[in-house]
């Protein structure tokens, strides 16, 4: 791993195992250390583990800990609040005053990596 790689890491928490996949080779692909998450509760762990990302992108809808659950914890916790978190949801959406920013799926991958890269 380079140290670009290191100062750019991205948890993606995502339940549909396609797209979580596709987002992780994405990510990689562009130099991003990824950690991913199939549900939210997953997600906390990674991150009361140690792991500090620079963004979390997250589905909403997930089965478990849903993902407006996990910010819920998330903006809870003094050590995680100022974490930016970019939304990706299949639901018509505006984005929520705390998140970064709310892409639709299918998501546009080059609008999304724009958005994701002013946080790394």
């Amino acid at each position: 791993m380079n140290s670009t790689a290191r100062n750019r890491p991205v948890l993606i928490i995502e339940d549909e195992p396609a797209a979580l996949e596709a987002m992780c080779e994405i990510f990689r692909s562009q130099g991003y250390l990824v950690a991913a998450a199939n549900d939210g509760r997953k997600g906390l762990e990674y991150l009361r583990s140690g792991l500090s990302p620079r963004v979390i992108i997250l589905d909403l809808r997930m089965p478990g800990m849903d993902g407006w659950q996990f910010k819920d914890c998330l903006r809870q916790n003094p050590a995680f609040v100022n974490i930016p978190v970019v939304i990706v949801t299949a639901l018509p959406q505006r984005a929520p005053a705390d998140v970064a920013a709310t892409f639709k799926k299918p998501v546009n991958i080059p609008a999304l990596l724009q958005t994701v890269a002013r946080y790394c």
